[in-house]
């Protein structure tokens, strides 16, 4: 999975957002008026990347084969329900796979104390094409051949809702970390196998990731609640690139390794933020985060011509407590939120 559980990663639980906003029949607001979270730069390249993050994972993951050892695990996080729902069909060039799965987790987090509560909802087609074959449906979970998959597409249609909630148990929160959020993503996903190398003791896989997703998420902090809806993809012109290296032996990941990217967001009131990846490599004890590389950042609100844009990095090498922090240009930090995805 890609990112050791950030503060607050992911990978998610349904939380309940009490809005007790009632006009009485006089026409003036009674009970308590939403406090709307201010739509900062600084606030949007957060949600932004701790979106992007979460469609990272989920272009990385492996799931209903029986060779994918590349789900992000929660590292501490113990699994309250987990339902998974599969229908595998199809021959030796072409497969599609049904799936419905639900993941309930707590996860325990570190210095800060707490808990959060994390839920995964996934409805997918995934339809593979590989002109070499290599296909074969086991039961309801797909079988690949890796030194087969040259050429081979795949290609998920559907729904992914990832929702959190924090537990502080007392604890409080810095202003910006999120004690409940949904993300929801629907669209396509896809994935093309550009190269497979066969070496003594590792498959290496170099692979192509994009996609093309409408979504929403929305966020409660300590500032207050903000619903966002954003389309969001891959560049075509620079997609991610990716090389997953592979045990031989047992097809256990040895390493995974974003050389580059860029992933574009487009806000509903016209703010864009772009976001590049610089070698971000996760090894083979890394459970969420990765251990070394960069994602580098700009957010540029709508009407501004670039006068009010904002930077920001990550650097994964850098060390931290819970999870990686975002840094902008004057040295402020924001955690990351503490969901990761299996």
């Amino acid at each position: 999975m890609l990112f050791n559980c950030l503060t607050t990663s992911v990978f998610c639980g349904f939380f309940s957002l009490v809005l007790l906003s009632g006009l009485s029949s006089c026409g003036t607001e009674t009970g308590n008026p939403v406090i709307k979270r201010p739509t900062t730069p600084r606030n949007i390249a957060q949600d932004s990347v701790e979106s992007d993050l979460l469609e990272t994972t989920e272009s990385l993951s492996d799931f209903n084969s029986t060779s994918a050892s590349l789900h992000l695990a929660l590292g501490t996080a113990t699994d309250v329900t987990s339902v998974d729902i599969n229908e595998c069909t199809g021959e030796s060039t072409k497969a599609s796979v049904k799936m419905e799965r639900t993941r309930e987790r707590t996860k325990t987090l570190g210095k800060k104390g707490g808990s959060i509560s994390l839920l995964l909802e996934r409805k997918l087609t995934t339809d593979w094409v590989s002109p070499n074959g290599g296909l074969e449906c086991v039961g309801n979970t797909l079988k690949k051949t890796l030194r087969l998959m040259k050429g081979a597409t795949e290609t998920r249609k559907g729904t992914v809702l990832r929702s959190l909630v924090r537990n502080t148990q007392g604890g409080t929160l810095a202003s910006k970390e999120y004690s409940s959020a949904k993300f929801n993503s629907s669209g396509e996903w896809k994935t093309s196998f550009d190269n497979i190398e066969v070496l003594s003791d590792t498959v290496v896989l170099s692979r192509t990731s994009s996609w093309s997703l409408k979504k929403s998420l929305l966020t409660t902090t300590s500032e207050g609640e903000a619903a966002i809806e954003s389309s969001n993809e891959t560049s075509r012109s620079a997609p991610l690139m990716v090389k997953i290296e592979r045990y031989r032996a047992t097809g256990a990941i040895k390493q995974r390794t974003i050389d580059s990217g860029t992933i574009k967001t487009t806000r509903s009131d016209g703010t864009v933020v772009e976001i590049n990846y610089e070698a971000v490599i996760f090894s083979e004890t890394d459970t969420c985060y990765p251990s070394k590389g960069k994602m580098r950042g700009l957010v540029t609100p709508a009407s501004s011509n670039g006068s009010n844009s904002e930077s920001f990095e990550i650097d994964f090498s850098a060390p931290f407590t819970d999870a990686p922090e975002i840094k902008f240009v004057d040295g402020t930090t924001v955690p990351l939120s503490g969901a990761c995805v299996d």
